[in-house]
């Protein structure tokens, strides 16, 4: 029987160990990631699944309340969550679910939203759980459309193949950098890099997903884990991009900013580019250049085509993050 126990600081250490010796547990996933969040405020209600007093799950979550209903759902603290696990069987993830859908029942929960762990995150590529998912009635009632890439190749190779797709010359970005005294640093500044951000969300009327405050957090609490990128022309910053090492197998590009008085040097290209070259030099099979959804449409999900066909350009494959929802009928309905 698997006994599940709602998240304490007591489990900090347990549950951080479990998600790094994990099949599909990521940097978001970590407790000490979770933890950053410093405006914001979540009614956390993550769980750890027990059986005969051995760790065998944990799932990050919160509580929201709407319409009179209690939701749980994937904490909107990451990207995305879900069941974070090692095993991997029907019948251990059966009956996780089973599990993890009595407890809701029991707490009269009357929604589940979760956001999976994409499978190429995984250690092992399996979809074992989704299945289970579906045959047990949950349904995907969101898509958002991440583009990958593959870069189980030779550098010079991937670079070829983005010069063709491009149609620009075998020297053509090389040369751009050295005839207009353009410098890429790792090693940039945060103060440079987070009002060309702003400005870059204010076209689309939006927010950074974080504040200042909490992404110089973010970087002093995982300096190997997430970097920051930023182009200079002589020593003005034009663009930034920083980036997630969020699993052994993929470096995630959360943002790909510009200064766009600057766009005819290409600095978002130049970005990626050099985002490539660090995530082959940390042995990554993937970059992951994230989610291409218009925040201005009136459906979310509203694709960017222009975006995804800039990002098909570097060899980019579309992705799927999927969100599942289970409606529980009990007698609160």
């Amino acid at each position: 029987m698997i006994e599940i126990i709602k998240y304490t600081s007591n489990y900090k250490k347990q549950w951080d160990e479990f998600v790094d010796n994990s099949n599909n547990g990521t940097l978001f996933q970590l407790r000490k990631f979770l933890s950053y969040h410093i405006e914001k405020k979540f009614l956390d209600h993550s769980l750890l699944f027990f059986k005969d007093k051995k760790l065998i799950s944990v799932l990050p979550a919160t509580i929201v309340f709407k319409n009179k209903r209690k939701i749980l759902r994937s904490h909107p603290g990451a990207s995305f969550g879900g069941f974070v696990y090692n095993k991997i069987s029907y019948h251990f993830l059966n009956e996780l679910v089973d599990a993890f859908f009595n407890y809701c029942y029991k707490n009269h929960f009357n929604k589940i939203f979760m956001i999976l762990t994409p499978k190429y995150y995984h250690n092992f590529e399996e979809e074992t759980l989704e299945y289970i998912l579906l045959y047990k009635k949950w349904s995907i009632d969101e898509n958002y459309v991440s583009s990958v890439l593959n870069i189980n190749f030779k550098l010079a190779d991937i670079i070829k193949n983005i010069n063709k797709q491009k149609n620009r010359s075998l020297k053509y970005f090389d040369n751009l950098i050295d005839n207009n005294n353009l410098h890429l640093s790792w090693d940039g500044c945060l103060d440079d890099f987070y009002p060309i951000l702003l400005k870059n969300k204010s076209k689309h009327n939006a927010l950074p997903t974080h504040s200042k405050k909490e992404l110089n957090l973010l970087i002093n609490l995982f300096p190997d884990k997430i970097k920051l990128l930023v182009l200079y022309k002589n020593k003005i910053p034009i663009g930034g991009t920083l980036v997630f090492l969020l699993s052994k197998k993929v470096l995630l590009v959360f943002y790909n900013m510009i200064d766009y008085n600057y766009k005819k040097l290409h600095p978002a290209e130049l970005q990626i580019i050099e985002s490539i070259k660090l995530a082959k030099r940390l042995n990554c099979n993937f970059l992951d250049l994230g989610v291409s959804q218009d925040p201005k449409a009136e459906d979310p999900l509203t694709p960017l085509p222009d975006l995804i066909r800039f990002k098909e350009e570097f060899g980019a494959l579309s992705m799927l993050r999927k969100r599942y929802t289970l409606t529980i009928k009990n007698d609160e309905n």
